[in-house]
């Protein structure tokens, strides 16, 4: 009897973390959107250079598609035991992500909820619900994951002040002014 109920658990338990979480809508990773969004982030770069050059802020604002998000994440993640993410903002002020995470070479369905918070001044990207399949992941991978995410979403911008994040469906927007 012993066994049968260990046999049931452990089938439940590589069900429950075999099975996605959500099921997201497709979005496109490109090269090309990739581009585009590292030419948003030069381009809050380029405010902060005139900002300290001039000695007067500038103003800055980007919007950034679930496309560039995407596309750009999964550059940032190359490497990591992290695939085939795709990202989704919602105007409910949070991104959802889905994917596959490879852990001792088996790959689970990943899902994760983040939102940004502006904490001190600065942009801190908040976790709120990272799974493989619908297990909580190890907090390893949560922090390798949200290392990632912090660089793909333009959070290590310094010198950007007065920092407000708009989310939309299919966007994120940061705007602010680059301070001297």
């Amino acid at each position: 009897m012993l066994l049968v109920i260990l046999a049931g658990a452990g089938a439940y338990a590589y069900h429950s973390a075999t099975q996605p979480y959500v099921q997201l809508h497709p979005v496109a990773a490109s090269q090309t959107s990739a581009q585009q969004a590292q030419a948003k982030i030069d381009k809050l770069s380029q405010a902060l250079s005139l900002a300290r050059s001039s000695g007067q802020p500038q103003p800055v604002s980007q919007t950034f598609t679930d496309s560039e998000l995407t596309s750009l994440a999964d550059q940032d993640l190359s490497g990591s035991p992290i695939s085939n993410l795709i990202l989704h903002s919602s105007s409910a002020g949070y991104i959802e992500g889905t994917g596959t995470a490879t852990l001792a070479g088996q790959s689970f369905p990943l899902y994760l909820r983040a939102s940004i918070v502006i904490s001190g001044g600065e942009p801190a990207l908040h976790l709120s619900d990272v799974r493989l399949g619908s297990m909580s992941a190890p907090s390893a991978l949560v922090t390798q994951i949200e290392a990632a995410l912090h660089q793909s979403l333009v959070l290590s911008q310094s010198g950007l002040s007065g920092l407000k994040v708009a989310f939309g469906n299919g966007e994120v927007t940061i705007s602010g002014a680059a301070e001297p």
